[in-house]
């Protein structure tokens, strides 16, 4: 079966995919197949969270000039509620790609001014035929047979819509982070953690564990910056995880019932669902026993171990540094 993957880039001139009203800047969505689409191309379908987020595109003025690569214009609609979009990619192509600018709408709108002014960050997924939403089953129809490549950020991409880049200055940046499944394991040493600089924005981490496995991350938060959150972005299991953390570039304390919590700056288990999406720094500064924290943690050095006893589990965690106006208090 065919496997497809997403990606998207826009003409914003700065360092997010951006896509800027008064700026007239354009987006460009593209497919990439690891093989020729069958007799007929390939139908695929791609949808967001955010209802009517289409509409912040020029759909009027693509459908005048339409510019595309292997993929029919006339093939591409919105799904019910212009959330999402689907297209046929032409016979025997292995990509296809259309570019299209986003409509610069009067502020401020009359209908929708939530989702058609001010920036909206909208994450656009590849579906499958078995993901389509039942109120989208009537408007897609029927898509290809295709799967998505599971290469890290091949089903979906993150657009950012705003009227200035003025409102685009606001948003975090997104720092590359590190991925476990693409750079290699995550150090088990103690001793010797894996090093993850921090700098003001969003920086991922993300983590393959189970069956007993230990790692352990050093982080360093710059003079003049503070960690505000630690965000548990996903997590593909329900049992739950550890993480501990100390001050220092080690960490100390084994992890297990013999460990010395008072050594420890504070812990927490994670990983329920209620969880996922939420700040979990605030669980981990009141650990029973730990020396604590309040609000955010303040620049230095700090090492996180994170264990899981069990099944395998994938999970992301968002480290999200800001610039800090005053020190936070450690309390004993």
């Amino acid at each position: 079966m065919i496997q497809v993957s997403l990606s998207t880039s826009t003409t914003f001139d700065g360092d997010f995919n951006a896509l800027v009203e008064n700026q007239r800047t354009a987006l460009t969505v593209r497919f990439d197949l690891d093989e020729p689409t069958p007799a007929g191309g390939l139908k695929v379908y791609v949808d967001s969270e955010v209802e009517q987020i289409v509409n912040r595109l020029d759909l009027a003025g693509f459908g005048f000039r339409p510019i595309t690569e292997n993929i029919d214009p006339s093939s591409i609609d919105t799904n019910s509620d212009g959330s999402g979009f689907f297209l046929t990619v032409d016979e025997g192509a292995m990509m296809g790609s259309f570019t299209i600018n986003v409509l610069d709408n009067l502020e401020p709108d009359r209908f929708l001014p939530e989702i058609l002014d001010g920036l909206v960050e909208s994450e656009f997924s590849l579906i499958t035929p078995d993901g389509v939403a039942s109120e989208d089953v009537e408007f897609v129809g029927e898509l290809g047979d295709y799967t998505i490549d599971p290469s890290p950020d091949a089903a979906s991409s993150m657009v950012l819509f705003a009227d200035d880049e003025s409102q685009i200055s606001i948003f975090p940046q997104l720092n590359p982070g590190y991925d476990e499944a693409v750079s290699g394991d995550i150090s088990n040493d103690p001793t010797n953690p894996l090093e993850l600089p921090l700098s003001a924005g969003i920086t991922p981490l993300s983590v393959t564990t189970g069956d007993r496995d230990q790692e352990y991350v050093t982080i360093t938060i710059p003079e003049g910056l503070q960690l505000d959150t630690l965000v548990l972005e996903s997590f593909s299991e329900s049992n739950v995880a550890f993480i501990g953390v100390q001050e220092g570039d080690i960490f100390t304390e084994p992890l297990n019932d013999s460990a010395v919590r008072g050594n420890i700056l504070g812990y927490a288990l994670f990983g329920e669902p209620r969880q996922v999406e939420t700040d979990i720094l605030d669980n981990i500064a009141r650990g029973w026993g730990a020396i604590g924290f309040e609000g955010a943690l303040p620049s230095g050095v700090y090492t996180f171990a994170l264990q899981q006893i069990g099944i395998s589990s994938d999970y992301t965690l968002a480290f999200n540094v800001s610039e800090s106006p005053v020190e936070s208090i450690l309390v004993g």
